[in-house]
């Protein structure tokens, strides 16, 4: 008879306690939550326009997918000419050293025909270019089948790129590259695949790939380290600045601006996940819609001021 009071007793205490362990898993679910919910941060004008701060709606661009490979511009060029005399005779006068630029029409010495000694016509430049040979000096015996001096055509060298082996895939012949130096690091040089290598380095899993580059000015030399980059495909895609995007507590953040109150200027830290970059936009893949205006300058600060909002909040 007394088992039935003690089994009662125990029931109620049972319930009781699981309704405490429930009550008390909602409460620290619910504090987690607002753990991780960040607060908005809340400028007052004075703030906002001593900040600098910028702001630039969120749009869909197209984006030039393109694969980064290290490389070096070939020592020589296939694109050269031999100059010959029309005539054997002597060399009278050079005017020309290796190394000189020329164009077509400009002479390149001149010489004596035949054995009177008279001055005869003068070896003119076929084309422009650079003096990359010359093997006379004056009074050499010239004949009509030896040349003379050879001229390299520099307004398009050829070069080689080492491409991963993960990337190797998405190059193609024809596709277009940008090309960089460290000699000219704010001007860009253009080119194109012409040839893809059937073979791995074993060392370096690479493959080789060149590609003629546009050398405007002549600018760029033989045997220069240069950085390739083969745009692989053309998408649109939503994205921002890249002075958009910070890092906070292991998230990546933007700061949106939200509606203005009187006085004030709030924005709210969406967290986003990134993907591709092209020049200085960065893909968002969620976390922001069109047209969400983000803060592109004086994020920095409203990150600093993010900080101390979440500091204010724990100490209440």
């Amino acid at each position: 008879m007394r088992r039935g009071p003690s089994l009662k007793a125990a029931g109620v205490l049972s319930a009781c306690l699981s309704f405490s362990l429930l009550a008390s898993g909602g409460r620290d679910h619910d504090e987690g939550d607002r753990h991780h919910e960040e607060p908005n941060v809340s400028l007052t004008q004075e703030q906002y326009l001593s900040a600098g701060i910028k702001t630039e709606k969120a749009a869909r661009r197209s984006f030039a997918i393109e694969v980064e490979a290290l490389g070096e511009i070939a020592s020589d060029t296939d694109r050269v000419v031999q100059l010959r005399p029309q005539v054997s005779g002597t060399a009278a006068d050079i005017l020309v050293s290796i190394g000189d630029t020329v164009d077509a029409g400009d002479v390149i010495l001149v010489y004596r025909p035949g054995a009177d000694g008279a001055e005869g016509p003068a070896l003119t430049a076929s084309r422009p270019g650079v003096v990359v040979g010359l093997f006379v000096a004056p009074g050499s015996h010239l004949d009509t089948a030896v040349p003379v001096a050879t001229l390299a055509d520099i307004s398009r060298l050829r070069c080689s790129l080492d491409v991963y082996e993960k990337d190797i895939a998405r190059i193609k012949k024809g596709q277009a590259v940008r090309f960089s130096a460290t000699a000219f690091p704010k001007e860009t040089f253009d080119g194109i695949v012409t040839y893809i290598s059937p073979r791995v380095d074993p060392h370096s899993r690479t493959i080789r790939v060149r590609a003629d580059i546009a050398n405007q000015g002549g600018r760029l030399k033989f045997g220069m380290f240069i950085v390739g980059r083969i745009r692989v495909s053309v998408r649109s895609v939503l994205a921002v600045s890249e002075s958009a995007i910070q890092k906070y507590e292991g998230r990546t953040i933007v700061f949106v601006a939200s509606k203005k109150t009187p006085g004030r200027y709030v924005f709210a830290p969406n967290a986003v996940t990134i993907g591709e970059r092209s020049g200085s936009y960065v893909e968002v893949t969620s976390g922001l819609k069109v047209s969400d205006e983000v803060a592109v300058k004086g994020s920095f600060l409203l990150k600093s001021e993010l900080a101390k909002e979440e500091m204010g909040g724990h100490s209440h």
